[in-house]
């Protein structure tokens, strides 16, 4: 019966995995919870005697427990590979980001550099033309897309 109840509550909590503030946490409890109830609870073998692990075996077959447990399994890695998906894209958008800010500042100080430029007014006209070098690259097609990636994955 702790077999029927756990699965139960195994297949509540993977429906509500959606509903959850951290997916990737939330999955991590999942799979540590069906870790131990795999090790501790979820048996074939109850006794050396056949007759114990007869009722066993019944048990779980007119309840279809093996299904529910695999149908469980079989959930928690699709919710896996979703949620591997969302960190992929995340850190995608975010180095794309990253390459689009951090590109046209260090040309600018790169260029200031070369010229020799080292003055206040120097700097600051190059870091004005490097925020409008950012702010053209994210008006591009490339820099759209990449807002609204990490935009969409945020929502």
């Amino acid at each position: 019966m702790i077999q029927n109840t756990t699965i139960a509550t195994l297949i509540d909590e993977t429906a509500l995995a959606f509903d959850a503030k951290d997916l990737t946490r939330h999955l991590a409890r999942l799979e540590t919870r069906v870790a131990k109830f795999r090790t501790i609870y979820w048996l074939r073998d109850a006794s050396t005697h056949s007759h114990a692990n007869d009722l066993l075996t019944a048990y779980q077959a007119q309840h279809h427990l093996p299904e529910k447990f695999d149908a469980v399994l079989n959930e928690i890695a699709d919710l896996n590979r979703i949620a591997q998906t969302q960190e992929s894209q995340r850190v995608g958008a975010a180095l794309g980001i990253l390459t689009v800010v951090g590109l046209p500042f260090g040309a600018a100080l790169a260029i200031l550099q070369v010229l020799g430029a080292s003055t206040w007014p120097d700097l600051l006209i190059g870091m004005a033309t490097a925020t409008a070098g950012t702010g053209a690259l994210l008006l591009t097609r490339f820099g759209r897309l990449l807002l609204r990636s990490l935009h969409a994955l945020d929502s």
